[in-house]
Order: C-alpha cells, then sequence, then structure tokens
C-alpha cells in the first residue's frame, strides 16, 4: 500500500473531517480512504453501457428524420422574422405530428415508451 502525505491542512479542516469520521463511526484514516474511494470511482461506466447509449441515441435520431420526412414540411434556411416565425410553427406542428395522445417526448419517455 502506498502513502500519502498532505501538509499545511488547516485545523478547522481537520476537525471537520474528525467530525465526519465519527458521525460515520469509523477513524480519520479510514474516513479519508472512503472519501478518496468516492471521489475518484474505478470506472463511471463500464464499455457496455457507452454502447447501449450509443445505439438508443442512433435509434432515437433514425426515429425523428423518419418522421420528420413523413412531415413533408419543407426545409429552407431562416433569413428574416417571418421565415423564423414560420419554422418555428412548422416545428411546433412537426413536434405536436410526433407526439402521441398529446403526449410530449419527455412525458412518453418518462413513461418508458417509444415514440
Amino acid at each position: 500500500m502506498a502513502i500519502i502525505t498532505i501538509e499545511d491542512i488547516s485545523p478547522e479542516l481537520v476537525e471537520r473531517l474528525e467530525v465526519l469520521a465519527d458521525r460515520h463511526g469509523r477513524s480519520l484514516q479510514e474516513e479519508l480512504k472512503q472519501i478518496l474511494e468516492l471521489a475518484a470511482p474505478t470506472s463511471s461506466l463500464d464499455d457496455n453501457a457507452i454502447e447501449i447509449a450509443r445505439k438508443k441515441a442512433a435509434l432515437i435520431r433514425q426515429q425523428i428524420a423518419a418522421k420528420w420526412e413523413a412531415s413533408n414540411i419543407e426545409q429552407k434556411p431562416v433569413e428574416s422574422k417571418l421565415d423564423a416565425a414560420a419554422a418555428i410553427a412548422g416545428f411546433r406542428a412537426f413536434r405536436q405530428k410526433i407526439s402521441n395522445n398529446e403526449m410530449s417526448i419527455r412525458e412518453m419517455r418518462e413513461e418508458g415508451r417509444r415514440f
């Protein structure tokens, strides 16, 4: 095991750490080890979870693209406030088309549905 030395720690910080250790029923050394373990986990996500998230994101992008193409909403660059208003109205119409029984994508996701 490695030995780590930390210098110039204020007495107030040491006291707060001792209070935490006492509250958790640990020695100061055990409390510091626990804090370090929590601060530096071995792995935040495994490779499998990352791959699953990528596949789900790709599926969502495909579903949105398919719905957009099926909506027949004209796509053109926004050059004026009038164009911007039309683009926003088009997006709102598109959002309404892809909703399910007036539910938003967020509401469907919270229910575990696909849109």
